[in-house]
């Protein structure tokens, strides 16, 4: 079971929608807004908390998905404040590279991520990682020299076409944040050391023995932002 739940956030920008939010989200989310100083990154981090209320509420409910295969749900804002519902008060554990777990629902995983105008929240049944980016004018050439695989900065380099390198450039970033937020390391384990496969739908992390390899699905949504999803392969 995978979902990916996807939200656009300029709701929020309204104060009194903005404050009726704030009353949907766990302490934890609660307290993490307020030490934000940018408003931008408060809408957004918002977002997120709500997202994860409305996947565990509706996590009971969902019916399997086979695997390979993704549901995807956009929500809206106002269509989750419209339910009478209060917050979960989540209780988090953290890995030994800071990953979150929510310790009453321990089969239950979660990754969060946001970019420009969206959120998104994937949750599964097993530990995976997923990513949103918002496609900005630069091809990314300088950081895919500075950090990517020598498969992924020759693949880079096989399109002529300034447009043509920019969407390759984002497809692998997000693949690659995926990957950090899987495995729970970032880019602390440095992103020259796995790459995105995307004729096999994979990563291949050379670090690990034999060159493990994680699933990966991706995804353009309204042609300004790319999503990916990495979760490990089930033995």
């Amino acid at each position: 079971m995978i979902i990916l739940y996807l939200m656009a956030v300029e709701e929020l920008e309204n104060r009194g929608v903005y404050e009726t939010a704030m009353g949907k989200v766990d302490r934890v989310r609660y307290n993490k807004i307020g030490r934000l100083r940018s408003r931008a990154d408060k809408i957004r981090s918002l977002g997120a908390g709500l997202l994860l209320q409305y996947g565990i509420r509706a996590a009971e409910a969902a019916s399997e998905t086979p695997n390979g295969e993704i549901r995807i749900k956009e929500v809206s804002v106002r269509a989750l404040l419209e339910d009478t519902w209060g917050p979960a008060e989540l209780t988090y554990r953290y890995g030994e590279d800071g990953k979150p777990y929510l310790v009453d629902y321990p089969d239950l995983y979660f990754s969060l991520s946001h970019s420009g105008s969206y959120v998104i929240c994937a949750m599964s049944d097993r530990e995976l990682g997923a990513d949103i980016q918002e496609k900005k004018s630069q091809s990314g050439l300088r950081l895919a020299k500075r950090f990517f695989h020598e498969k992924e900065r020759q693949l880079l380099e096989s399109y002529p076409l300034e447009n043509d390198k920019r969407e390759i450039f984002y497809r692998l970033w997000t693949a690659k944040e995926a990957y950090g937020k899987l495995t729970g390391q970032g880019i602390k384990q440095g992103f020259h050391s796995f790459y995105a496969d995307f004729e096999n739908d994979c990563i291949v992390d050379e670090e690990q023995d034999g060159g493990r390899t994680a699933c990966l699905w991706e995804t353009e949504m309204h042609e300004r932002y790319r999503i990916a999803v990495c979760c490990m392969n089930q033995s």
